[in-house]
């Protein structure tokens, strides 16, 4: 399911960083390379991070897609994060080959190119201890985590290639610090 919500563009605002980030929607940030027809992905679109960032990105201008799994979440997303650029939401799960490539063809056929991803999407353990994890759980943690995130930087930076681009993938703490029942962000994120 793709849902497309736009309202007309007006531009990048001109104002300086505000100092508290509850202000950000408010006066946005001017942000270095950021030109109001650049087009962003961003995964994890529907929660708090995605939602803002997509919501700040759009405030500026620029043209963004989301991605997140629940087709209700994504549509309800994108419709909360379009200000004066265009939001196109795509409902997939980063850890399915064949949706990664629907969202990203979606993106370059809806905005004819893409600039940047921005991939926040990730799972999280049970935070049961080790020896209590099924098969089932380890696979779905490095599904999206490890292998998801590669598969989606390979698909995103095709269309990159001949512009340019930037790819971020924001992760966890749980990379760098490791909690006793917190054993799958550190694996999937370190290897």
């Amino acid at each position: 399911m793709m849902t497309d919500v736009t309202t007309p563009a007006t531009g990048p605002a001109g104002a300086e960083s505000p100092a508290d980030p509850a202000d950000l929607l408010a006066r946005p940030p001017v942000l270095p390379g950021l030109t109001p027809e650049a087009v962003v992905f961003i995964t994890g679109g529907s929660g708090a991070i995605g939602l803002r960032a997509a919501a700040v990105l759009s405030r500026i201008g620029a043209r963004v897609a989301i991605m997140a799994r629940s087709p209700e979440r994504v549509a309800q997303a994108a419709a909360d994060a379009a200000h004066e650029g265009q939001v196109l939401g795509v409902a997939g799960d980063i850890g399915v080959p064949d949706d990664i490539s629907r969202a990203v063809t979606a993106t370059v056929g809806t905005f004819g190119r893409l600039d940047a991803l921005v991939n926040l999407a990730a799972v999280g353990d049970s935070g049961g201890a080790l020896d209590d994890l099924t098969v089932d759980e380890i696979d779905t943690v490095l599904r999206t985590n490890l292998r998801g995130a590669l598969l989606l930087a390979q698909a995103c930076a095709r269309p990159m290639r001949a512009r340019g681009g930037s790819i971020i993938n924001v992760a966890s703490i749980g990379g760098h610090r490791v909690t006793p029942d917190g054993w799958s962000t550190a694996r999937a994120r370190r290897r």
